[in-house]
C-alpha cells in the first residue's frame, strides 16, 4: 500500500505539471511526455505485463518492440496499419489480458492522434499511464473523464445547440470525415485541453484501486 500510494502521488504529481502546461499555453513539454513514454516503452519491453514465459515472453516483447517502433515512425502512416495488426495479433497470441489492454490502447492513441481527434501529447499521456497500469479499469476511467470534460466544454461552447453539433460531428464521422481530414474547418472539440481530464480519470483510478478494489 505505501508503495502504491508513492506511485500515485507521483503520476498525479506529473500530471499536475502538464495539465498547468496544457491551460495556459495549450501545449505539453517533450521532457514531460516524449521522455516518459519512452523510458515506459523500454521498461515494458524488458518487462512486459502479465507472466508470460517461454515463446510467449518474446512474443510480448516482439509486440512492444512494434508499438515502440510505431511511436519513433508514427510519421509514416502506412507502418500504423502493419506494425499495429502485426503487434495486435502478437499480444493475442501471448493470452496476456494486460498486454493485449497495453497493446490495444497504445494502437488506438496513434490513430486517434492520426484522424485528429486528439493532440499527440495527449496521446502520449494515456500511452504512459496505460503501461504504468495495463488495466481496463484504468482505461475506462479515462475515458469517461474525457467523455465528461469534452461534454462540459461543448455546453459550455455551443450551448443549447449541443445536440445539432453532435449529430453533425456523429455524421461526419460515419462518413468517414475525421477531423485531420478537415484541415482548418475541424470542429472545435477536437481542440480541448486533454490533460486536465487525464489527471481527473487517473484520480478516480487510484482512488478506487486504494479503497475499493484491494
Amino acid at each position: 500500500m505505501p508503495s502504491e500510494l508513492l506511485s500515485y502521488s507521483l503520476t498525479l504529481g506529473w500530471l499536475g505539471i502538464l495539465t498547468s502546461y496544457d491551460l495556459r499555453l495549450r501545449e505539453l513539454p517533450h521532457w514531460g511526455t516524449t521522455a516518459p513514454l519512452l523510458l515506459a516503452g523500454l521498461l515494458r519491453l524488458v518487462y512486459p505485463p502479465g507472466d508470460a514465459q517461454g515463446l510467449a515472453l518474446w512474443l510480448a516483447r516482439s509486440a512492444m518492440l512494434l508499438l515502440l517502433c510505431l511511436v519513433l515512425g508514427s510519421d509514416f502512416t502506412p507502418l500504423i496499419w502493419v506494425f499495429s495488426a502485426t503487434a495486435l495479433v502478437l499480444a493475442v497470441q501471448t493470452r496476456q489480458p494486460a498486454l493485449l489492454v497495453l497493446v490495444a490502447t497504445w494502437i488506438m492513441a496513434l490513430l486517434w492522434t492520426q484522424w485528429g481527434i486528439w493532440g499527440g501529447g495527449d496521446a502520449k499521456v494515456v500511452m504512459i499511464l496505460v503501461a504504468l497500469w495495463p488495466e481496463l479499469r484504468l482505461v475506462g476511467a479515462l475515458l469517461f473523464a474525457l467523455f465528461v470534460g469534452g461534454v462540459l466544454a461543448l455546453r459550455q461552447r455551443y450551448g443549447h445547440a449541443l445536440p445539432a453539433v453532435l449529430a453533425d460531428v456523429l455524421t461526419r464521422l460515419r462518413q468517414g470525415q475525421v477531423p485531420a481530414q478537415e484541415a482548418d474547418t475541424a470542429p472545435p472539440w477536437t481542440h480541448q485541453p486533454g490533460v486536465p481530464w487525464l489527471l481527473v480519470g487517473t484520480l478516480l483510478y487510484s482512488l478506487g484501486r486504494l479503497l475499493l478494489w484491494t
